[in-house]
C-alpha cells in the first residue's frame, strides 16, 4: 500500500524534498558503516545533517543537544554519549573498498568522526557537544562523481526502535539504491548476515545458518517495520528464495515506491525533449551497468522495464508494443532487460550530448524510432561513452585512454557553461533580494552591516572599506558607494538576510534548472543531481576544473 493523505502529512514536507532534517551521502559510506549500533548511527546522521545545514566544513562545530535528544528520543548520560562518540571515532572508512578498480590505486583510511569535546556539569549532565569531521569524509560527502547519492531522512531512523529497528535500518541501507528497479540482486545468505551484523546468530551446532529462524526473526520482522513506517519511501513486497536442493542459499527483496512520494518528485521536468525524471533514469542506468560489470545478469520485471520507457514520455500503447516485440525476439529473461536498458542508455546519452535540442524535438519520437529499428554499432558506441563518462569499467573500455581524456575535456567545458549560468543566476538573485526590501528595511540592514564590519565580523578589509567612506557617502545607499570587492560581500550578506527574514526563497538547484532548461542535460552529463545544495553543485563543478 502507498501512503494515504494522513501519512503523507506526517512527513511535514513535499516528498522527495531535501530539508534540514536530511542529508546526502554516497551509498558506499552508508553500506560500510551499517554495523554501527542504531543509536550511534542516529547521532552520526544528526551530526552530518547539522554540518550540512551550516555548510562550514572542517572547523569545530557546536550542536544543540536538543537535536540529539530528539533524534534518540531520550536524554542520555555523559558515559553513554561518550561510548557512542568513541564508536563512531573508531569506525574506519577504507577508500580502497569503493574506489574504481584500476591497475594502481591508493589505499586510504579515515575515521567516521573526528575529534570531539563533551562538556558536563557537576551532576554528570551533558551540557554541550563540540565535534569535527575529517576533511577526507567531507570531501567524499560533497563529491558526486561516480557515486550514487542516498537521501536519509532523520525521521526514518528516529522512528526505528530496538533489535528489530537495527535490522530494519540495515535493510533500508541495502534496498534503497534499488527502489527504482523494483528489486535487489539475489544475495547469498551469509553475505546478507554479514551486512546485517548477524554472522554469529541463527547458527546450528555445526555453524550452519538456520534460515527458518533468520528469515522469521530478522528478515520478516524488519520487513514489517519498514512497511509500517510512514517515513520510508518504499515497501518490501516480497522476499524471494533461491535454493540448492532443499537449502535456501540466496534471497532477493522485491520493492516498490510509495506512490504518494513517487508522484510528487520535484525532479520531474516538463520539457518534451528531455527525460521525465533525469535523476531517476540516470540512477537506474548506473545500477544496471554496475551489476553487468560484476558479471551479473539483471532480470527486471515488466513493470520496471515499462518505467524506463515511461521516462522517455512514451504512451502506454508504445510501451506495450516495444516490450511485446522485444519479448518475442529475446524472450522474457535477462536478454530482454539488457536490450531495454542498453537502448535506454543510448537514448539518454544522445540527450546528454544535445542531439535532441532541435526545435520541436520530442524525446518519445527518438526513443520509439530507435527501439523499433536499433543500430547495434551506434548503441554500443553510445553505451561505451556512458560507461566511460561514469567511470564504469568493462574489458572493452578499460584501456580507452583517448576516449576518457576526451570526456574529461568535455566535462570541463560543460562545467564552465554551468558555472557561467550560475553566476548570472546569482546576480539576478541578489537583484531580486534588493528589490524585495522596503526603504526602511534596507536602512536597518545597512546600519547592521556597517556595525558588523566595524567590529571585524567580515575581516580587516571590509572594516577598512566602511571606515574610509566620506561623510557625504554615509547618507547614500551602500550599493552605490562600496568598492566592487566589498560590494560583493555586502550583496551576499543582504541576500542571506532576506532569506533569513523569509522575504525571498533561498537559492536552489531546482529553481536554477527551472529558469535554465538547457542546463538540465549538462547537469545530468556532469553526474550532478537536482537534489544537491547550491554549494555542493558549485564545489562539484570547481573540482572538475581543478
Amino acid at each position: 500500500m502507498g501512503l494515504d493523505k494522513n501519512n503523507h502529512d506526517l512527513l511535514g514536507l513535499n516528498p522527495g524534498e531535501q530539508t534540514g532534517d536530511s542529508f546526502m551521502a554516497p551509498r558506499e559510506i552508508l553500506s560500510m558503516h551499517q554495523k554501527t549500533s542504531l543509536s550511534a548511527f542516529k547521532i552520526w546522521a544528526c551530526l552530518i545533517t547539522d554540518v550540512n545545514i551550516k555548510d562550514c566544513g572542517e572547523a569545530d562545530q557546536m550542536i544543540s543537544l536538543n537535536k540529539i535528544w530528539q533524534t534518540l528520543d531520550t536524554r542520555i548520560s555523559f558515559n553513554r554519549l561518550e561510548t557512542f562518540i568513541i564508536e563512531l571515532q573508531s569506525t574506519i572508512i577504507k577508500c580502497s573498498e569503493y574506489l574504481p578498480q584500476v591497475q594502481q590505486f591508493k589505499k586510504k583510511s579515515f575515521q567516521l568522526l573526528g575529534p570531539s569535546e563533551i562538556t558536563v556539569d557537576k551532576r554528570n549532565n551533558v551540557v554541550s557537544l563540540k565535534y569535527r569531521f575529517v576533511k577526507e569524509l567531507l570531501d567524499i560527502l560533497k563529491d558526486t562523481k561516480t557515486k550514487e547519492r542516498f537521501l536519509i531522512e532523520l525521521k526514518i531512523f528516529t522512528s526505528l526502535k530496538g533489535r528489530g529497528g537495527e535490522q530494519a535500518k540495515n535493510l533500508i541501507l541495502l534496498c534503497t539504491p534499488y527502489v527504482s528497479v523494483g528489486q535487489t540482486n539475489f544475495i547469498e545468505i551469509n553475505e546478507l548476515k554479514k551486512f546485517m551484523n548477524l554472522e554469529k546468530y541463527y547458527l546450528d551446532e555445526n555453524g550452519e545458518t538456520i534460515f527458518k529462524s533468520f528469515n522469521r526473526d530478522a528478515l520478516i520482522a524488519a520487513k514489517k517495520l519498514i512497511n509500517e513506517n510512514p517515513y520510508v519511501g518504499f515497501e518490501i513486497d516480497a522476499i524471494l528464495h533461491k535454493r540448492q536442493g532443499r537449502k535456501v542459499t540466496h534471497v532477493q527483496f522485491v520493492i516498490s515506491s510509495k506512490h504518494a512520494l513517487k508522484q510528487t518528485s520535484h525532479t520531474l521536468t516538463n520539457s518534451d525533449n528531455s527525460p521525465l525524471d533525469p535523476d531517476e533514469l540516470n540512477s537506474m542506468l548506473i545500477n544496471f551497468w554496475l551489476d553487468v560489470t560484476k558479471g551479473e545478469a539483471p532480470r527486471y520485471p515488466n513493470a520496471v522495464l515499462s518505467n524506463v520507457l515511461r521516462n522517455f514520455r512514451m504512451v502506454e500503447s508504445y510501451i506495450s508494443e516495444i516490450i511485446t516485440d522485444l519479448t518475442i525476439k529475446y524472450g522474457a529473461g535477462d536478454q530482454l532487460t539488457y536490450q531495454i536498458f542498453s537502448i535506454a542508455t543510448a537514448i539518454n546519452q544522445l540527450w546528454v550530448d544535445g542531439a535532441l535540442d532541435k526545435s520541436n524535438s520530442k524525446i518519445y519520437n527518438y526513443a520509439y524510432k530507435i527501439y523499433t529499428n536499433p543500430s547495434t554499432e551506434k548503441i554500443k558506441a553510445l553505451c561505451d561513452k556512458f560507461l566511460i563518462s561514469h567511470e564504469i569499467m568493462t574489458k572493452e573500455n578499460k584501456n580507452n585512454k583517448a576516449e576518457r581524456e576526451k570526456i574529461i575535456a568535455s566535462k570541463q567545458k560543460k562545467a564552465k557553461i554551468v558555472l557561467k549560468a550560475l553566476k548570472k543566476y546569482d546576480k539576478e538573485f541578489k537583484a531580486n533580494a534588493l528589490a524585495s526590501i522596503s526603504d526602511v528595511q534596507i536602512k536597518a540592514f545597512e546600519n547592521e552591516f556597517k556595525s558588523l564590519a566595524k567590529g571585524k565580523r567580515f575581516g580587516a578589509w571590509p572594516k577598512k572599506a566602511i571606515e574610509s567612506l566620506q561623510e557625504a557617502e554615509l547618507t547614500m545607499p551602500l550599493s552605490s558607494t562600496l568598492t566592487s570587492r566589498t560590494l560583493e560581500l555586502y550583496l551576499t550578506w543582504i541576500s542571506d538576510k532576506c532569506v533569513e527574514e523569509k522575504l525571498i526563497n533561498a537559492k536552489s538547484v531546482v529553481e536554477f534548472l527551472d529558469l535554465n532548461e538547457s542546463m538540465k542535460r549538462h547537469i545530468a552529463y556532469l553526474e550532478c543531481s537536482s537534489t544537491m545544495s547550491m554549494s555542493e553543485l558549485e564545489a562539484s563543478l570547481h573540482s572538475l576544473l581543478d
